[in-house]
């Protein structure tokens, strides 16, 4: 009977030291619930936030994309304004040369005019003189 009691009490004791591991690895287990709980929500925050980077760069991307078609179009115009450019100052320059060999035509016409009014004046006084 004593040895009944004894292995008694002695199943008692290991029964209650399960029941306590027991309990202890279901805190772990409800511990390493709520660690894995809150690794969802960081990895699910972490997973909204690539997806709203990945959104801002495409924007980004667009608007690169966009940036550079006005900056070749501006190096287009650009380039069209310069050899405008170029256009009108050969021109100017071909009307300043024009210019100048009309100056010199009229200069030279009007040194004529003034050799003709010279010579005019001469014959004027000459037939003065001879028909006096």
């Amino acid at each position: 009977l004593q040895q009944q009691g004894d292995a008694s009490s002695s199943s008692s004791q290991a029964v209650k030291d399960l029941q306590h591991q027991l309990a202890s690895r279901e805190s772990e287990v409800g511990a390493m619930s709520d660690k894995l709980a809150q690794l969802k929500a960081l990895l699910e925050a972490r997973d909204r936030r690539v997806e709203d980077l990945l959104s801002e760069l495409e924007e980004v991307k667009e608007v690169a994309k966009v940036a550079q078609q006005q900056k070749l179009e501006l190096e287009a115009k650009q380039q069209s304004l310069r050899e405008a450019s170029e256009r009108l100052q050969d021109e100017v320059r071909g009307d300043g040369e024009e210019a100048d060999v009309n100056l010199q035509q009229l200069r030279g016409l009007e040194e004529r005019n003034k050799k003709l009014e010279q010579a005019k004046s001469v014959r004027g006084e000459r037939l003065e003189t001879s028909a006096s």
